[in-house]
């Protein structure tokens, strides 16, 4: 019998109303950057990182106890956003101030990601492209390939293991090795768009008496 699956790769069980929101969950807590400025401001620390997360990402994530410390699969459903929480709360804090009329930086204003949005919005489908719960699975699975090379399996290794548990996963090297590739651009993405509030932060347009 084959072991269980680690919860680190457990984004590939993912429902698939739930993709949305598990991308960003995921990708964010394996994000140090994020993780490390979250644990400051909950430690009370007031910096340019932590005024920046606060800002950054989604509420429901920021006051949830489960991030970063465990997958998205270990969130008991009824804390999960679409039960829990109002919509809002699914939202960055800085697009919440834009809806209550509360001026954001021109920098910001032209962020658009569907994970950073929104979760309840689904994207529209554009055409000759997979669907969008297509590509949130695409997103997933591209994560569990990074995270398995993390863990130092080999290629062959991870192949065998998805396929000796039936998991919908890459069933060649090089399918397996553009996965790779879509995850460092995910963390890319990431990069920019916090780094962008940071530099909000660095040119005085948000402060904590600004924001609270």
């Amino acid at each position: 019998m084959p072991e269980a699956i680690p919860p680190r790769y457990n984004p590939l069980l993912c429902p698939a109303d739930d993709r949305f929101r598990c991308v960003l969950w995921e990708y964010s807590r394996s994000y140090p950057v994020l993780v490390e400025a979250h644990a400051k401001g909950r430690a009370g620390v007031v910096d340019r990182q932590t005024i920046a997360i606060a800002l950054f990402l989604p509420l429901w994530i920021q006051q949830c106890r489960w991030w970063p410390n465990h997958a998205y699969s270990e969130v008991p459903v009824i804390e999960r956003p679409s039960y829990a929480l109002p919509n809002f709360c699914t939202l960055p804090p800085a697009k919440v101030l834009r809806i209550f009329s509360v001026p954001l930086p021109s920098s910001l204003l032209s962020l658009e990601d569907p994970y950073l949005e929104d979760f309840h919005i689904m994207p529209v489908k554009k055409s000759g492209k997979a669907g969008p719960k297509q590509r949130a699975r695409n997103e997933l699975k591209a994560l569990v390939a990074w995270r398995m090379r993390e863990d130092g399996l080999s290629i062959f290794q991870a192949l065998n293991f998805a396929s000796e548990r039936s998991l919908d996963f890459y069933e060649t090297e090089r399918g397996f090795q553009r996965a790779l590739t879509k995850a460092k651009k995910k963390f890319q993405q990431l990069e920019q768009h916090f780094s962008r509030y940071l530099d909000a932060v660095d040119h005085g347009q948000f402060s904590r008496e600004k924001i609270g």
